[in-house]
């Protein structure tokens, strides 16, 4: 009988199974049409991040990492374009969903749509598809290594089955004509998805022995409170963004539960959020040096991901201060989603810096085994 730890492990199987199952069937009738297109596609993909072409059925470290990384860029990326969505007031550019226009998949000319928006939502729309091709490629490379390495698996299928629940929010989004509510849930989603993108990028680089923590209880009290703070300031972020005026569209519903100081209130709660995450971080540098560590080398990495942590949040902070003082331009808005995005993922970066699992073992030996790429 399963004991309760081997439950979740084994939930997170089947759904690799049934995940590669539909894969299997969509791509055997994607098959023929797309072949050559796609092989062209997988081509040139292999040769710009330096991969071997059977990457997926033979992935070393070095090729798995690779992959890893790439998909916790697509997924970074595509909340950096969502925000460009709004940004340019283009969020119902494509007024239906899933289809553009109610009566077409594809961008038709509409009197009371500009063709710039409508060109801007439908980009993002098949950027999804590629992330969606991105993550089944991870997956399947990660399953390749299943027998040694089952948690990579684990951990990749979170990427399709992400895209997925995005791809549904975001029709949900449209169809409330961009509720702040809809559009704050999307956005957070993306961040949730980075986490399992962030840990599979740490796991490629890692042994499979039982973590061990590298720091001391106090630390690493601390360091498990950073990512429940950082999630708090990225959702207090939403409710600023839902109340100002960038919402995706000139007639998008905006928050106003404070009349015309929602704005102000939203945004001088998310510096409290902010100033309280920093203050967090800080007293983490403070304990990392002053703290009994188990592991010099651990402590080493915690604190350089840690100082990195704080630049980032400084110039965050900076921008969002910026933001505020000259009314909120549209070019530093942007700048601010893309910097939440290195936020969240050095702050992961430090969680995940907590522990030690050894260093990665060495692939067993094949005879046509290169030592290096894919």
């Amino acid at each position: 009988m399963p004991t309760k730890t081997d439950l979740p492990q084994r939930l997170a199987d089947r759904v690799v199974d049934i995940v590669l199952a539909v894969a299997r069937v969509v791509g055997d009738g994607l098959d023929r049409p797309l072949r050559r297109p796609l092989g062209l596609a997988w081509l040139a993909a292999t040769r710009v991040l330096r991969l071997r072409a059977d990457v997926l059925t033979r992935p070393s470290a070095d090729g798995m990492r690779r992959l890893a990384v790439a998909g916790l860029v697509a997924n970074g990326f595509i909340v950096v374009s969502g925000g460009l969505v709004r940004l340019t007031k283009s969020g119902l550019g494509c007024p239906s969903w899933p289809r553009c226009t109610p009566g077409s998949l594809l961008p038709v000319s509409d009197p009371e749509i500009p063709p710039a928006q409508m060109a801007i939502e439908f980009g993002n729309r098949l950027l999804t598809f590629v992330l969606l091709a991105v993550g089944v490629l991870v997956l399947v490379a990660a399953v390749h290594l299943r027998d040694r390495r089952p948690d990579l698996a684990r951990l990749a299928v979170v990427q399709p089955l992400g895209i997925l629940a995005q791809g549904a929010l975001g029709g949900l989004t449209v169809l409330s004509g961009l509720h702040p509510a809809a559009v704050g849930a999307h956005y957070l989603l993306s961040t949730l998805v980075l986490v399992a993108c962030v840990a599979l990028v740490v796991r490629t680089g890692e042994g499979d022995r039982p973590p061990v923590r590298v720091t001391g209880r106090l630390t690493t009290r601390v360091v498990t409170l950073l990512p429940y703070a950082g999630f708090l300031l990225l959702a207090a972020g939403t409710v600023v963004t839902g109340a100002g005026p960038h919402a995706g569209d000139e007639d998008a519903q905006r928050y106003g539960f404070l009349g015309t100081r929602t704005v102000e209130v939203a945004a001088r709660l998310h510096s409290v959020a902010m100033w309280a995450t920093l203050g967090l971080v800080l007293a983490l540098i403070v304990l990392v040096r002053r703290e009994p560590a188990p592991s010099p080398t651990g402590v080493d990495r915690l604190r350089r991901r840690t100082w990195f942590l704080v630049i980032v949040i400084g110039a965050q902070g900076g921008i969002g201060y910026l933001q505020y003082l000259n009314g909120v331009p549209a070019w530093l808005v942007l700048l601010h989603i893309a910097g939440s995005v290195a936020f969240w993922v050095s702050l992961l970066l430090v969680r995940f810096a907590v522990r030690d699992r050894g260093p990665l073992e060495p692939a067993p030996a094949t005879p046509d085994r290169m030592a290096v790429g894919g």
